[in-house]
């Protein structure tokens, strides 16, 4: 019932001796692929592809396609280049729902305690299977394996246990930028002042697995690029970035990327379409490709695995904890505590992994500051981008990125004037 995504990006990438490399491909597009490298230990994290290119060997063409492959394995996982074509009235549905749905995959599976492997302190794997067993429904397949490689990627969920029903919902494609595009469903939920917004839950569960188990392997270990940096908010910015600098040094879309003649649909929803088309022109090309990159639907549910995460960490102390319990405590709350999710981006910019301070500079009008400290984070954010889009593609720089970070955190700053009360 699973709907595994293309994957060839099985080799283990060494930017050295390429002694055998095969390639198929099908309507301009890699395939598969089989390449053979000396056995030349990787290179340490400090010497990346940058530093590299000017003494690597003669094969540089060969590892130059495997990247390629490997990087457009990624867009066709996140990006299924084959829309369904029509809207799935399933593929929107509440979160109270949602949790129901997943507490009968927790049933189906004893909490996920059958065919469970160590992956972490005794009482932890259990829960940590499930998450991992629904992010496989939309990102499965080597590519993701090796991202998150300390993950249970043994459990898969099948019909023998789940009924058809179930999967429909679960397996339910939204639209994003056409119809039916997006891998997973969307859910919905109430952030401020009552208002219900959407959240993708295949970047939700992906972003929230990526946490749960930090290290990644090769390809993406090698050249130190971590597991939450693909699956989150990071990855979602570089696509932009690596989209729009291919496209202006060939005049033409990449390869893969999402078409850009026309805006997403989730996109200004709230004007008329011949204004939306009319401010759509009117963007620079990389705000374009940042446009269809980071839709909110996505960037929300990114933001929110940080929030489920830190709400995981609170709650891990107990026994019989299951992810729907976690679900339950971020987006609904209890008697006791108002929901997580009304603190999403103050979360999401206080976790560990994003170190984002601030100050609140002035309240009439409100205005966020980021402190000296989180400047000197954006400096490492721009590294991190640029770092992982080198795994997907060769250049001397990335001039969009600063941009594009820039633009992110300008959102998250509207974010977290919302969320204070002034």
């Amino acid at each position: 019932m699973t709907n595994e995504k293309k994957d060839p990006s099985s080799a283990e990438i060494y930017a050295n001796t390429v002694t055998k490399a095969t390639m198929t491909v099908d309507n301009g597009a890699i395939t598969s692929a089989e390449v053979v490298f000396a056995p030349v230990p990787a290179p340490p994290l400090a010497e990346t592809k940058r530093n590299l290119g000017d003494r690597l060997p003669s094969s540089t063409r060969e590892v130059e396609k495997l990247i390629k492959e490997a990087a457009q394995c990624y867009i066709e996982a996140t990006h299924p280049p084959d829309p369904a074509g029509f809207t799935n009235p399933r593929a929107e549905m509440e979160i109270g729902k949602f949790i129901e749905y997943i507490e009968q995959v927790e049933k189906a599976y004893n909490n996920g305690r059958e065919e469970q492997i160590t992956i972490s302190p005794p009482g932890l794997a259990e829960p940590m299977s499930i998450v991992t067993a629904i992010r496989r429904l939309y990102y499965g397949g080597d590519c993701f394996t090796r991202l998150i490689p300390n993950a249970n990627n043994q459990l898969a969920l099948t019909d023998d246990r789940i009924s058809t029903e179930l999967f429909s919902y679960l397996e339910a494609r939204a639209d994003e930028n056409s119809l039916g595009d997006n891998p997973s469903p969307h859910i919905r939920c109430a952030y401020q002042n009552g208002i219900k917004e959407l959240i993708d839950v295949g970047h939700l569960f992906l972003g929230l697995d990526a946490l749960m188990h930090p290290n990644s392997g090769i390809p993406y270990s090698t050249y130190g690029v971590r597991s939450i940096d693909l699956a989150s908010w990071v990855g979602d910015l570089a696509l932009a970035v690596v989209w729009a600098e291919k496209h202006e040094k060939n005049a033409k879309a990449p390869e893969g990327a999402i078409r850009i003649d026309v805006p997403p649909r989730e996109l200004w929803r709230e004007i008329e379409l011949s204004q939306r088309n009319q401010r759509w022109e009117e963007l620079k090309l990389w705000e374009k490709y940042y446009a269809v990159s980071t839709l909110e639907v996505d960037l929300r549910a990114d933001a929110d695995s940080f929030g489920l995460h830190k709400t995981w960490e609170k709650l891990k102390d107990n026994p019989v904890l299951k992810i729907s319990d976690v679900l339950r405590a971020y987006y609904i709350g209890s008697a006791d505590e108002e929901p997580g999710v009304k603190h999403r981006w103050k979360i999401f910019c206080d976790h560990s992994a994003n170190g984002l301070a601030y100050t609140v500079k002035s309240r009439l009008p409100p205005q966020i500051e980021w402190q000296q400290e989180t400047k000197d984070t954006i400096k490492k954010w721009v590294n991190r981008s640029n770092r992982m889009i080198d795994l997907s593609f060769f250049s001397p720089e990335w001039k969009y990125t600063p941009n594009v970070v820039e633009k992110f955190l300008k959102f998250v700053s509207e974010k977290l004037i919302l969320e204070n009360d002034f």
